[in-house]
C-alpha cells in the first residue's frame, strides 16, 4: 500500500509539474514573438549608419532596449511564479529592482523624445547642433543615472538595518514586487515616487505636444513663403537680412536659400 501511494504521489507531482511547464510555455509564446520583433528592430537601428547618426533613432534604440529588458524580466518572474520556485533573497531583490528600473526608464525616454521633436519644430536651424548623437547618448545616460538613483532609494527601503540578516535567507514566498515595500511607510514612499514620475512625464509630453501644435498652427496661418526678390548682391548687400524668433528663423532660412541661389 505504501508503494502504491508513493507511486501515485510521484505521478501526481509529475503531472502538476508538466501542467505548469505547458502553461508557462503557452503563456511565453506571445512574449517570444515580441522579443524576436524587438531584437530585429534593435539590430536594424544599430546596423545602419543613417539610424546611428539620427538623434531620434538613438533615443528610440534606448527606449526599445529598456522595454525589451522589462519584458524579459517580467516574463522570468512570471515563469518562476507559475513553477512555484522559491529564490534566495538577493536574487529575487535583483530581479525586482531591475524590473522597476526599466519600468521607470521608459517614461523618461518618452520625455526626451518629445523634447527632441520640440527642438526640431521650434528651432529648426539649431536642431542639428543641439540634437546630435553624442548629446542624445549623454541624455540617455543621464536618464539611466536617474533611474539607478531611484533603484538605490528603493534598495534602502527594502533593506533597513533590521532586515540585513535576510540577505542570505531562503524566501518563504514567491518573488514579487511587494518585496520592495516591507513597511507601510516604504509603500507610501514608493507610490509617491511612481506617481511623481508619471505626472512629470505626462506634463512634459503634453506641454511639448501643445508647443509643437501651436508652432505648426502659427506657421500655417502666417503663410510663410520664400520671397522672390531681386538679388541682394545687386543692391550692394553682402548678406541677407536677419530675422528673430521661430517664424523669423524660417524666414531667414528662406532668404538664405534665395540669397545663395543668386550668388
Amino acid at each position: 500500500m505504501e508503494q502504491n501511494s508513493t507511486s501515485v504521489e510521484v505521478q501526481f507531482t509529475g503531472l502538476v509539474v508538466l501542467e505548469r511547464a505547458l502553461f508557462g510555455l503557452a503563456a511565453s509564446l506571445p512574449c517570444l514573438v515580441f522579443f524576436g520583433v524587438n531584437v530585429l528592430i534593435l539590430y536594424t537601428l544599430r546596423s545602419r549608419a543613417v539610424f546611428r547618426e539620427a538623434s531620434r533613432h538613438v533615443l528610440l534604440f534606448h527606449l526599445l532596449l529598456a522595454d525589451t529588458l522589462q519584458m524579459i524580466l517580467m516574463q522570468t518572474l512570471f515563469l518562476l511564479g507559475s513553477m512555484r520556485l522559491l529564490l534566495v533573497f538577493p536574487l529575487c531583490a535583483l530581479l525586482v529592482l531591475m524590473t522597476h528600473a526599466t519600468h521607470d526608464f521608459s517614461p523618461l525616454m518618452l520625455v526626451l523624445m518629445s523634447l527632441e521633436r520640440l527642438v526640431a519644430v521650434r528651432m529648426p536651424l539649431r536642431h542639428a547642433a543641439i540634437a546630435t548623437p553624442r548629446n542624445s547618448v549623454w541624455a540617455c545616460l543621464a536618464a539611466w543615472a536617474l533611474t539607478v538613483s531611484t533603484v538605490l532609494v528603493r534598495l534602502g527601503l527594502m533593506l533597513p538595518p533590521s532586515n540585513m540578516p535576510a540577505l542570505s535567507a531562503q524566501m518563504t514566498d514567491l518573488c514579487n514586487s511587494l518585496l520592495l515595500y516591507p513597511t507601510p511607510h516604504s509603500q507610501v514612499f514608493g507610490e509617491a515616487l511612481v506617481y511623481t514620475l508619471f505626472v512629470v512625464a505626462f506634463l512634459s509630453i503634453a506641454g511639448s505636444y501643445a508647443a509643437v501644435m501651436r508652432t505648426a498652427n502659427s506657421l500655417s496661418t502666417d503663410q510663410i513663403v520664400c520671397p522672390i526678390s531681386p538679388s541682394y548682391s545687386e543692391k550692394g548687400v553682402s548678406d541677407p537680412p536677419k530675422a528673430e524668433g521661430s517664424r523669423g528663423q524660417v524666414v531667414e532660412a528662406c532668404r538664405n536659400s534665395d540669397w545663395r541661389s543668386r550668388q
